[in-house]
């Protein structure tokens, strides 16, 4: 039955005299199916967690972030960017992760005597400026629970989304500009709903502590991602790897093998 035949018969439904369910069950009957983008919509209200936001910058991107370019400007790239990747309804502390990494862009020195009251109101205001883009942005092409981890899994894994973000032939993602364990460090210094007391685990799949650490900790996370990535390098120039050269590379094993 076509839409313009079931439009006509739904009419004169809706004329006949009816008793109880029966005309709503017909007209239901009658309605077309739901489809795949009207399920989703109804889905899209399904908090996303997309602190991993860090590793979609462009290095435009970040120059503008890292540069001397007003707070106001960066949070607006930074919330641009969120909603170019689909993200309408962010966890709390998707929220709290975005604050932080847009403080952590600004001035560094300020975030050593910022107070828990200010970074309350900092994220409040981060709340209510995504709140207006995201009510000016069309519905996503896709909704995602979860940012991927990496470019290369959304590519892969939802290219139509990382197209509308990074189209062809435009410039794609690089590797992070400002510290990591630096926005996970101020990140766990003020708490958010969701969340406890005092902080929010990024759901970042990293080896780094969500507890507060020491300094030799944090060197040897960055000691350990060094040397995965120069083995990574290794494998990819061919460079006839093998488990002596993966020793001298890692180190021996805490079983002395």
């Amino acid at each position: 039955m076509t839409a313009a035949e079931r439009a006509d018969l739904s009419v004169a439904v809706l004329g006949l005299k009816w008793y109880g369910d029966g005309a709503t069950s017909l007209l239901q009957t009658l309605s077309p199916p739901e489809t795949s983008l009207a399920m989703q919509l109804k889905r899209r209200r399904v908090n996303q967690a997309y602190e991993s936001i860090i590793r979609y910058g462009t290095e435009e991107w970040w120059q503008d972030m890292t540069g001397h370019n007003a707070q106001t400007v960066k949070l607006g790239l930074l919330i641009m960017l969120t909603i170019r990747l689909g993200l309408r309804c962010p966890t709390e502390p998707s929220l709290k992760f975005i604050c932080s990494l847009w403080l952590v862009c600004g001035d560094a020195s300020a975030l050593q005597t910022m107070t828990a009251q200010q970074k309350h109101v900092y994220l409040q205001h981060v709340k209510a400026e995504f709140d207006v883009q995201r009510r000016l942005a069309p519905v996503p092409i896709e909704y995602l629970p979860k940012l991927p981890d990496s470019p290369i899994a959304m590519l892969t894994g939802h290219p139509l989304l990382y197209r509308h973000a990074f189209p062809e032939g435009s410039a794609g993602p690089v590797e992070p500009q400002v510290s990591l364990v630096e926005v996970l460090r101020f990140d766990q210094t003020y708490g958010c709903r969701g969340g406890n007391k005092r902080q929010c685990a990024p759901a970042l799949d990293l080896a780094i502590p969500v507890a507060p650490v020491v300094n030799t900790q944090m060197q040897q996370v960055a000691d350990v991602m060094a040397a995965q990535q120069r083995m990574l390098e290794m494998l990819v120039n061919g460079g006839g790897f093998n488990r002596r050269s993966a020793i001298r590379v890692m180190g021996p094993s805490p079983n002395g093998g």
